[in-house]
């Protein structure tokens, strides 16, 4: 049995007598490279109050996995200091900020399912009765999300799957089988042939859908059954995969 883990990442805020922020994180890159020390200088810089924080992130997410892991990061970083210092700014506000972070961050404000157009800033969230059980794995590399774009930009033949919103509103892709491509695969599954045939390994064992999540290298596969789920996650664990289980939530 595969125990159910949390993906998700922690963070301690605390308050210091320094005016400045402070970034305790195990991450490769340089302070003020990091999208939670930019949210973080944003948020101070609209507000004008003092920057006086010191922020602590215990990583789970990781890295370069296709998981919005840093682009969750700095949302989460502009929600928490807004409630922090008593919600100086609307949320309109913090989603233009987040904007100003990166594409995907203003999805990230909702905490729910959303239909998201435009550049990231046209988000309408929605419920989704989601009930099934979902495994996600990384291999354990990363993938530079710049490197994935310019690799599709240079592809220049995407097929794009365009998906009718209503099909989201009315829940019909989780009830059929294999209907979603992510146009990342094509480039993506070339360099890395090793994540289309875990993608194959997902729908065999029972996935009713699976995928590339965003640039990649992670995967998901949606199961009916947590005993299906389980049973693939433990095939995978086996292979020295990282894997999470977890139910999905409305």
């Amino acid at each position: 049995m595969i125990p159910l883990k949390s993906l998700g990442d922690t963070f301690i805020f605390s308050k210091t007598d320094q005016k400045k922020i402070t970034l305790h994180a195990d991450l490769s890159l340089p302070q003020k490279q990091n999208l939670v020390w930019k949210a973080a200088n944003l948020f101070f810089k609209k507000t004008r109050l003092t920057p006086s924080h010191s922020i602590q992130i215990q990583k789970k997410i990781p890295l370069g996995a296709g998981l919005g892991g840093g682009s969750s990061n700095a949302a989460t970083t502009l929600l928490a200091l807004n409630k922090l210092y008593g919600s100086p700014l609307s949320f309109q506000v913090l989603k233009k900020l987040a904007l100003q972070l990166g594409s995907d961050v203003p999805f990230f404000l909702y905490n729910k399912p959303a239909y998201v157009g435009g550049r990231g800033e046209k988000i309408k969230p929605l419920k989704l009765p989601l009930k099934e059980w979902f495994l996600v794995l990384n291999p354990g590399f990363p993938i530079s999300t710049p490197w994935a774009y310019d690799q599709w930009d240079k592809a220049n033949r995407a097929n794009s799957l365009t998906k009718k919103r209503g099909d989201v509103k009315n829940y019909t892709f989780f009830l059929k089988k294999g209907p979603w491509k992510n146009d990342f695969e094509k480039v993506i599954f070339t360099a890395y042939p090793q994540l289309e045939e875990a993608k194959q390994d997902l729908m065999r064992l029972g996935a009713s859908m699976a995928g590339l999540s965003g640039s990649g290298p992670s995967l998901y596969g949606i199961f009916e059954k947590k005993s299906l789920a389980q049973k693939a996650a433990k095939y995978f664990d086996k292979q020295n995969w990282l894997v999470w289980v977890t139910q999905g939530r409305s």
